[in-house]
């Protein structure tokens, strides 16, 4: 992905009342279509189970020995999301969630180049015009002041 796309992505992503952002790994063998319905499952049950929407958004990256994982920042929960990380262990693999900071550098300190920071950190592994991702996004988790602009655009 081209420098400039990156910067318009990160701003439009930016726009959210992100609360979460993760690290959500696969046991060995798990795939992208299934690990992309797993996180999908996963998210609805969570939903379900609370009973609100979330917007979210999924970034799928291979790890240094190519196991797949996911980088995933989630709006609409914050503390009452840790109950359901266990069923995602159970069914997938491991997730580490941290408050959202759109500053933080990432699990294991600064990645490469030093300038991905939140949103940008997880889109890190977007690199080419082939790039992909899986989410969902609502108005009602807009920053107030582009929730204005977004009644506007109606």
């Amino acid at each position: 992905m081209r420098a400039i796309d990156r910067r318009k992505y990160v701003s439009w992503i930016a726009q959210y009342r992100w609360r979460l952002i993760g690290v959500f790994t696969f046991r060995r063998g798990i795939q992208m279509k299934n690990g992309r319905r797993l996180i999908k499952e996963w998210i609805s049950d969570v939903e379900r189970i609370e009973r609100r929407q979330l917007s979210w958004l999924a970034f799928p990256e291979r790890g240094e020995s190519y196991n797949l994982h996911l980088h995933v920042v989630i709006a609409g929960i914050h503390s009452r999301i840790y109950p359901h990380l266990r069923r995602w262990n159970t069914v997938a693999g491991h997730a580490h969630v941290l408050s959202y900071d759109s500053h933080h550098p990432g699990q294991w300190g600064p990645a490469a180049p030093d300038e991905h920071l939140g949103i940008d950190y997880a889109m890190k592994s977007l690199r080419s015009d082939d790039y992909d991702f899986d989410g969902d996004l609502h108005n009602q988790h807009l920053l107030p002041r582009f929730r204005k602009l977004a009644k506007g655009s109606n």
